[in-house]
């Protein structure tokens, strides 16, 4: 049963610079997370991702050296969706802890993102944001992680319109969760079309297919494979390299696509 996911765009990256630049070949996948590079020569080729608006990248870069007559078969392209933390802010007049009737939402209230969770806001390196008019403090297009949102009281540079302590702060959010909803998709930059073909010499094939639900890794026997998923806020990752042995002709691989629930 094939897994129906969005298409995305994937090249080779021929400076490996991790970016999509003029002249690099490109394909997308089909609506079942299908995607090919045919007639390839003797040689390394880095296989990159363009992430769909709204999702970031979750396996590592893969980088494939192909010997004479060799096909790679994989599916290692993983995505996990961005998010926006929504914190809502209201007038705790009894201080239970629940928005009861008659306890408005407040605007221009301050909170932040404690990120080394010192309990104060610290300009350099956290986050501001304001309640709106419907008292949401906004936090878009976040890592799914756990945060700890600070409202921000007693500094001389963030005022705080209401400087009433009501309730525990910070107070933690995980993301995804019940505050949280799918970040809306970011214009991509229109990349120039590459006017250089480098796929129609050679008889070689890199095919890929694409699975959104099996994370598992399956190969041919004396394929040397090395993985590592740094699934850190810092996104730091090394490269998953593949050599197949001269005789070893296919090499099976399976990995997420395109998730549409995140982790």
């Amino acid at each position: 049963m094939a897994i129906e996911t969005e298409t995305n765009r994937v090249f080779l990256d021929t400076n490996n610079n991790g970016a999509l630049d003029a002249g690099e070949a490109t394909t997308t996948s089909d609506q079942f997370g299908t995607f090919a590079f045919r007639n390839l020569r003797p040689g390394t080729y880095n296989l990159r991702e363009v992430p769909p608006p709204g999702f970031f990248q979750t396996t590592q870069p893969l980088n494939i050296v192909l010997g004479p007559n060799q096909t790679f078969t994989c599916a290692l392209i993983g995505n996990s969706r961005r998010y926006d933390l929504l914190v809502p802010k209201f007038r705790d007049d009894n201080r239970n802890g629940v928005q009861d009737s008659g306890e408005p939402r407040l605007a221009n209230v301050p909170f932040t993102l404690d990120l080394n969770r010192n309990g104060r806001f610290d300009a350099a390196t956290e986050p501001l944001v304001r309640t709106n008019a419907q008292g949401i403090a906004l936090f878009p297009n976040l890592f799914p992680a756990t945060y700890s949102v600070l409202e921000v009281f007693d500094d001389p540079n963030v005022p705080n319109p209401f400087p009433i302590r009501t309730g525990p702060n910070p107070v933690t959010f995980n993301v995804p969760g019940p505050n949280t909803t799918p970040s809306a998709p970011v214009p991509t930059p229109a990349r120039t079309a590459s006017s250089l073909d480098p796929l129609t010499e050679g008889g070689l094939d890199a095919t890929v297919k694409a699975s959104s639900i099996d994370t598992s890794l399956i190969a041919n026997e004396n394929a040397g494979i090395s993985f590592v998923d740094d699934m850190s806020l810092s996104r730091t990752a090394s490269a998953l390299t593949v050599v197949l042995p001269e005789d070893k002709k296919d090499l099976l691989l399976g990995a997420p696509a395109t998730s549409p629930t995140g982790f």
